[in-house]
This record gives C-alpha cells, sequence and structure tokens, in this order.
C-alpha cells in the first residue's frame, strides 16, 4: 500500500534545516502564490539550466505564461490532470509550471525519450 504524507505547515521541515534558513520559509496558499512570489523577488537570478542555456525566474516566467495562456483558454476548467512526458530539460520545467500555476495538476514524467521512434 502506497504511503502518502501530508504537509500542512513549514514545521515538518524545522528538523532538516538550520534555524536562520528555517526562518525563511514563507507559507502561501497556493503553487501560483509562491511562484508570483519567485518571479518578483528572484526575476534576474538564474532558476533553471543546463549545458546550453541558463534561464531566469522572469525569463522562465514569460515562457510558462504562452503555455498557461493556452491551458486556460482551451481546457478552461480548474483540476484537470495534465500528462506531461518529457525528458528533464528546461522545457519540462517551463510546461511543469505552466500547467501547475493554472490551477491544474500535472502528471509528470521525465522519462528519456529514446525508445520513441
Amino acid at each position: 500500500m502506497e504511503k502518502i504524507i501530508k504537509i500542512t505547515s513549514a514545521e515538518a521541515f524545522r528538523k532538516y534545516t538550520d534555524i536562520d534558513t528555517f526562518s525563511k520559509i514563507r507559507d502561501y496558499d497556493t503553487v501560483s502564490e509562491m511562484w508570483k512570489h519567485c518571479t518578483e523577488e528572484y526575476k534576474n537570478l538564474s532558476a533553471v539550466q543546463d549545458d546550453k542555456k541558463n534561464v531566469s525566474f522572469e525569463e522562465l516566467e514569460n515562457m510558462a505564461s504562452r503555455i498557461r495562456y493556452a491551458i486556460n483558454k482551451n481546457i478552461a476548467k480548474n483540476n484537470v490532470r495534465i500528462a506531461l512526458l518529457a525528458e528533464n530539460s528546461i522545457a519540462f520545467a517551463i510546461a511543469f509550471l505552466a500547467i501547475v500555476t493554472s490551477n491544474n495538476s500535472a502528471l509528470g514524467s521525465n522519462t528519456p525519450l529514446s525508445f520513441m521512434p
């Protein structure tokens, strides 16, 4: 049987970090609220990178917002499960963020796509 752990407050993380770091943890009601804070607070800092590209929080949000717009326009519902099959990449991060910040659930698998024809 699968064990599900539900974390309802930052207290669960206290034992994994020092006092200074723990004091910086903020509580957000939604992933969208947290993401908005990150894009405002850290907009010029690196959010993701790979061997070829370094993407700031602002750039990541700009790219994710285009996909989010398409999701909201075409699905027009919240709490939809959207499958995401992609390799571990910047594109995966962009699509994942777009899905979860459009009030939907991402069912992601960052699987190597070498089996694809």
